[in-house]
């Protein structure tokens, strides 16, 4: 899962479990019906750089990621999902995308 489209459904997660390298996302039934989810579950995104592993679990409602934390800061992603200013998520974003994609 790419960081963009987390930023765009991040008003159907909440962060269930954090530890640096490893995020364990809830997400609310809502998700159904928002087409940016529908159109994951129809073509995957390829997992951005730093990104080791994603595994969607249906029935507990979760997505659990995998990361280098060394390449992608865990408040970064805190900051992406929970903050509840939209700015903010917008500035985690794009600061995501610097680290991992300028000059690489």
């Amino acid at each position: 899962m790419d960081f963009s489209t987390l930023a765009r459904l991040r008003r159907h997660l909440s962060i269930k479990h954090h530890i640096p390298g490893r995020i364990r996302l809830r997400f609310s039934k809502s998700v159904m019906t928002d087409p940016t989810a529908m159109s994951i579950v129809k073509s995957p995104p390829e997992k951005p750089r730093g990104v080791v592993r994603a595994d969607l679990n249906l029935v507990a409602q979760s997505v659990t990621i995998e990361y280098d934390a060394a390449l992608i800061p865990p408040v970064l992603l805190e900051e992406l999902i929970a903050s509840p200013d939209d700015a903010a998520s917008v500035r985690a974003l794009e600061t995501l995308h610097d680290l991992l994609y300028s000059g690489a």
